[in-house]
């Protein structure tokens, strides 16, 4: 958010038409954004969401 940019999805190869959603793909999108989240998955059931918005 601070410097401006989305990165991309890695690991991202197929669209699925079914799916509305924009994904950002291969390089990094400019952009401002007003609020991002981050997911963080692991074995364990040990997992953790940040939200961040801007004041």
């Amino acid at each position: 958010m601070h410097n401006g940019l989305l990165p991309p999805n890695i690991n991202f190869n197929e669209d699925d038409p079914e799916c509305d959603i924009k994904v950002i793909k291969n390089n990094a999108l400019t952009a401002e954004p007003e609020a991002a989240m981050s997911n963080s998955f692991a074995f364990g059931g040990l997992n953790a969401v940040l939200a961040f918005k801007r004041f």
